[in-house]
Parts: structure tokens; sequence; C-alpha cells
């Protein structure tokens, strides 16, 4: 039987913007099931942040999935946060992922 974790990290970044990453995750398979970038920020074109997600569901639970994620946002532009605000969320989450599914 599929059993799912999610997990959630938050960023208050300077300037007052939240970023928020959660990773939906497939214990038995560790793969991520699906990824939600959401936060007080803008993307253009908005798009990018939509096709990141995307790319990071059914794909196995590790930290390639930064990698993966970045290419894709760094073809648009962010306001409001940084790559480097993503990347330390989605690496933290990863690793949180791959902590509480090592046993399994």
């Amino acid at each position: 039987m599929s059993r799912s974790i999610s997990i959630v990290k938050y960023l208050k970044v300077p300037g007052g913007k939240l970023l928020e990453v959660e990773l939906i995750i497939d214990t038995n398979t560790r793969t991520i099931k699906s990824l939600y970038i959401t936060g007080d920020f803008f993307a253009y074109p908005p798009e990018i942040v939509d096709e990141a997600e995307r790319a990071a569901k059914n794909t196995r639970l590790d930290y390639k999935l930064v990698d993966r994620v970045l290419s894709i946002l760094s073809k648009g532009e962010l306001h409001g946060i940084t790559l480097d605000h993503v990347r330390k969320l989605l690496r933290e989450a990863v690793n949180e992922g791959l902590k509480s599914t090592s046993s399994k």
C-alpha cells in the first residue's frame, strides 16, 4: 500500500516576501507525487512555476530535483525571491524527504 508524506518548508526573504515549497512523496517508491512552489512573489512568465512543478512529478526523490527546477525557473524572471531562495528550500525539503524515507 502506498504511503505519502508532505514536507513543507518556508522562508521569509529579506524585504518580507514569503516563499513556500511543499513536496509530497511516496515513501514506498521514494518518488515525488507533487511539488508546489508558492508565496508572495511573481514569476514571468507565470507558467514557469507550473512547468517546474510538473517536471518534478513522478520523479525520483534526489538532489537532481533542485537542478531540474532551477533550470526551468531560470528561463524566466522571479520578483520578490531569488533562485538561491528556491534552491535553499528545495534542498532542505529533499534532505528531509531522504531522511524520512531512508528506513523504508
